[in-house]
């Protein structure tokens, strides 16, 4: 019964495989597990179908389900009279075994309807005394190039504009900085801070990024106006971090400073300044990590494309206000 108090119908064998592939798609991983596996349990998945279930199931954490589908995987290549693809199959089964600590399984020489060794770094491949894989690359596979090819377009045709809005936004930061550089240049000090507290505070949103984004695609994190529980624990980590970041910003530009022979408000000032700009900047780096990742997702972008470059740059523009700020708060020139 659907919540609006109307029958909702079972979905067919079909719309569930189709929906298992629309999901893996744009990357749901938990979602598309949950398709294919339903999908799997009324009818025999075809090699493709069972190699997205494997890795679904992988990047979910359902280690047995994913090794029970590259096994079958890799027979089905191997049926199907498609060698390359059952040595695929048959690297990732492997890969799984040793990245779980079970080398017995993961590495040396399987034993199936093929023989094979499992291929780990530059060697060459063969299955039942044929060459299938010549120093990691597939011989006879053409389309591996071109898919390459593609990826590399795309990635291009992704980054280049959000990398010139980047570039922008982050020369608002020197215009700030410029039109206050004589409140700085009183205090040399306060100079060898900047870099530290813009790097940091783009690093802790790079980080906030990534993380997001990851358990966005595993479907542990939602992407909804309001970050629900696992989102704010990664939010609240990032808080946690920021403390002794911008507390030892502080103190290393103090030191470096007097080591220098420049001039310094004093340690206190300097370790204060660090913490009040870095809590004011903490507060927008949550923020744009939050709403740019989720944006990115929902409009199906990659968002390590998006997310870490716009949050970097618009730390550099922000990290630099939040610093003058601060500088008032505590009254120094």
């Amino acid at each position: 019964m659907a919540q609006d108090g109307r029958c909702a119908l079972p979905m067919s064998e079909g719309d569930m495989l189709d929906e298992g592939r629309r999901t893996f798609g744009r990357r749901a991983w938990a979602e598309a597990y949950d398709r294919l596996s339903a999908a799997d349990r009324r009818v025999a998945l075809g090699a493709d179908d069972l190699e997205r279930l494997a890795t679904a199931a992988y990047l979910t954490g359902h280690d047995a389900a994913s090794s029970d589908a590259w096994t079958r995987a890799h027979q089905a290549r191997l049926d199907a009279g498609d060698p390359e693809g059952a040595v695929r199959c048959a690297f990732w089964l492997g890969f799984g075994f040793v990245q779980r600590g079970e080398v017995a399984q993961g590495g040396g020489t399987r034993t199936t309807k093929g023989h094979y060794d499992v291929p780990m770094r530059d060697c060459t491949v063969m299955l039942d005394n044929d060459v299938i894989i010549d120093r990691e690359f597939f011989l006879h596979d053409i389309a591996a190039s071109r898919v390459h090819a593609e990826g590399l377009q795309r990635i291009v045709h992704e980054s280049v504009p959000v990398l010139l809005v980047a570039g922008f936004v982050s020369a608002g930061a020197g215009v700030t900085l410029e039109k206050s550089f004589a409140r700085f240049e009183a205090l040399p000090a306060l100079l060898v801070l900047v870099p530290a507290h813009l790097s940091s505070s783009g690093a802790l949103g790079g980080i906030l990024s990534g993380r997001l984004a990851s358990k966005l695609f595993l479907g542990l994190v939602q992407p909804t106006a309001r970050p629900n529980l696992e989102a704010r624990r990664d939010v609240s980590l990032a808080f946690l971090l920021a403390v002794p970041v911008y507390l030892v910003n502080g103190i290393g530009a103090h030191v470096v400073a007097r080591l220098l022979g420049q001039a310094s408000p004093g340690l206190g000032y300097m370790v204060l300044l660090s913490l009040v700009g870095g809590a004011l900047a903490i507060l927008v780096v949550v923020a744009v990590a939050y709403y740019v990742t989720v944006a990115a997702y929902r409009t199906g972008v990659d968002p390590d494309t998006y997310g870490i470059p716009i949050v970097s740059s618009s730390v550099d523009l922000v990290g630099a206000f939040t610093l003058v700020i601060g500088m008032s708060l505590l009254g120094l020139p």
